[in-house]
């Protein structure tokens, strides 16, 4: 049965953050609204909590994040969607404004990243069988912090090849991670919680790229803004938009690599037998 008031408090929540985050990356606009709607969401997510300590009224059960493994399997992911979905968001908009390239173009280019995964995923669920699933996850989020960090320094003369040696970085990268740690997240619980587990799953990736998607273009246009009224011309003040936002998408990726090492390992099949 599903707990009404812990799904409409849930979907109110991520409503209200969204919009939150919108009305914060406007300096002048809704000024005294946007701290309303804050507080208003931290209210929502103490009811949302209050709801699902009632087994009455959860939706989901709070006690299956007891499970270290999947406690912080799960946050990694979302730390590491959040991060994904700027680059998915940002890289158009650059491609478009300062390279100048066509539409047909930009998508050739960002085609980088979903091939990589095509390619390096199948092979990375063939190691997370043979060694220790963190240890590729781990650095998979490595190889991602390096692409982004890369991303950075793209500029107007940086050439086509140079783009897509830095995005094989994030898609290689987010192909080591995902499957790994999708195979901890769903072999850390018992067979009657396989449901609730993927369910989480999936909510915590729509919720990342969502977050990632509005958190990038909130900070976006605010430096974009700040740049603009300190005299930059519009193509600098973009490029140093673009840098500073994925400057604080390496602070929020980070907490993801220490989530994805300090989990621990996963139980092999010969300790599951002698439970």
């Amino acid at each position: 049965k599903i707990s009404i008031p812990a799904a409409i408090t849930l979907s109110a929540t991520t409503l209200s953050i969204m919009l939150t985050i919108l009305m914060f990356s406007r300096d002048t606009a809704y000024s005294e609204l946007k701290y309303i709607m804050f507080f208003g969401s931290l209210l929502l997510i103490v009811l949302f909590l209050y709801f699902e300590k009632n087994r009455r009224t959860q939706l989901i059960g709070l006690d299956i994040f007891k499970n270290r493994l999947f406690a912080f399997s799960t946050v990694a992911m979302f730390l590491v969607f959040v991060s994904l979905a700027s680059i998915t968001v940002l890289m158009p908009f650059f491609l478009e404004h300062v390279k100048l390239f066509k539409p047909q173009e930009v998508g050739l280019l960002l085609m980088v990243i979903p091939i990589c995964g095509f390619l390096i995923s199948p092979l990375a669920g063939y190691m997370s069988d043979k060694i220790q699933p963190r240890f590729i996850s781990t650095f998979g989020i490595s190889l991602m912090i390096c692409g982004i960090y890369l991303l950075r320094f793209l500029n107007a003369e940086t050439s086509s090849l140079h783009i897509i040696l830095i995005l094989i970085l994030p898609g290689v990268g987010m192909a080591l991670f995902t499957t790994p740690n999708t195979s901890v997240i769903m072999g850390s619980v018992q067979k009657s919680s396989l449901g609730v587990a993927a369910g989480i799953n999936a909510a915590t990736r729509t919720f990342g790229l969502a977050l990632g998607v509005g958190l990038s273009m909130a900070l976006f246009e605010y430096f974009e803004n700040r740049y603009l009224f300190s005299g930059s011309d519009t193509i600098n003040a973009f490029i140093s938009s673009y840098r500073t936002v994925y400057y604080y998408i390496i602070l929020i990726i980070i907490p993801g690599l220490l989530f994805s090492w300090y989990r621990g390992n996963r139980k092999t099949n010969k300790e599951d037998r002698g439970r």
